[in-house]
């Protein structure tokens, strides 16, 4: 062999050089056989503890609802409607449906839902400041 002869494995690597991930098609080493085959004693007792420890510190109920973002409602002649805590809070008490809410928060829909008299409502994040500049416009 030469100083500069490319030299190619035999066989591809199962990972991915770039990002570490398995190649599309990889089987584990541990498929189809039990933690008895492949683990020692002292494992298993480690891996279990770990898996108590999992289900004991997960939060119980706490999945739904961990990215919502309060709302405010503005009616279209410029004023407050209310705010609140989520999409799915506003959406049950305005009578609008939650995923036209989330629309005009995202400025893909202008309106969504009526107020009690009949006027349409603008839904904005409280975060986005762009609901205090159409008050104020408003006003």
């Amino acid at each position: 062999m030469g100083a500069y002869e490319l030299t190619l494995p035999e066989t591809p690597p199962t990972t991915n050089p770039r990002t570490g991930q398995f190649r599309k098609g990889h089987i584990p080493f541990n498929k189809g056989k039990r933690w008895s085959d492949y683990m020692s004693k002292s494992g298993r007792r480690r891996a279990k503890k770990g898996w108590k420890n999992v289900e004991i510190y997960r939060k119980k109920g706490a999945c739904a609802g961990w990215n919502r973002q309060a709302v405010v409602a503005i009616t279209e002649d410029g004023v407050f409607a209310g705010r609140f805590d989520s999409a799915v809070e506003a959406a049950r008490q305005s009578e609008a449906e939650r995923s036209n809410i989330c629309n005009c928060c995202k400025y893909k829909r202008k309106y969504a839902g009526k107020t009690i008299d009949g006027r349409r409502l603008r839904w904005f994040y409280e975060t986005d400041d762009t609901w205090i500049d159409f008050l104020k416009e408003k006003q």
